[in-house]
């Protein structure tokens, strides 16, 4: 007996320790179901009387609610005008730069060292630790490399 009284302790102290927030609800509900529903009467009626509805949250529920209520209220205002939005600008301004003459430039200069590169290593000539083949090999595109 007095080892059944030890492991029901144990086993209340290992349960969880949950936080309610809703209060215990009490309250009255009535459904009214009619065989000949008229105009004026419907057929289907159904009256909920609560006596008290109470929430019990505590300073940080509370204030993370307040957070998520501002965080959707933002993103309605946002959301009318998101039509309107020109996108990610580090896009654009990288699609604007593939257009330049820099970057012809510097993508025909990075080829002809690649390709130069490429020609001594697989004639055996590059260095073992040089690591320019691989530092092209990341920044080039396939495009690059190929034509």
């Amino acid at each position: 007996m007095i080892s059944r009284s030890n492991n029901s302790d144990s086993e209340a102290s290992t349960l969880p320790d949950h936080q309610y927030i809703l209060k215990p609800v009490s309250g009255e509900e009535k459904l009214v179901l009619r065989k000949h529903p008229t105009k004026d009467l419907a057929k289907i009626n159904y009256q909920l009387t609560l006596s008290e509805l109470a929430f019990l949250i505590d300073a940080d529920q509370y204030r993370d609610a307040l957070s998520c209520l501002d965080l959707f209220h933002f993103y309605t205002r946002r959301r009318e005008f998101l039509r309107f939005h020109l996108g990610d600008p580090s896009v654009t301004h990288q699609r604007a730069y593939k257009w330049t003459w820099d970057c012809f430039c510097q993508r025909r200069d990075d080829r002809k060292l690649y390709i130069s590169l490429f020609k001594a290593a697989q004639l055996g000539t590059l260095a073992l630790d040089s690591t320019e083949l691989d530092d092209l090999e990341k920044r080039l595109s396939y495009q690059d490399i190929r034509y």
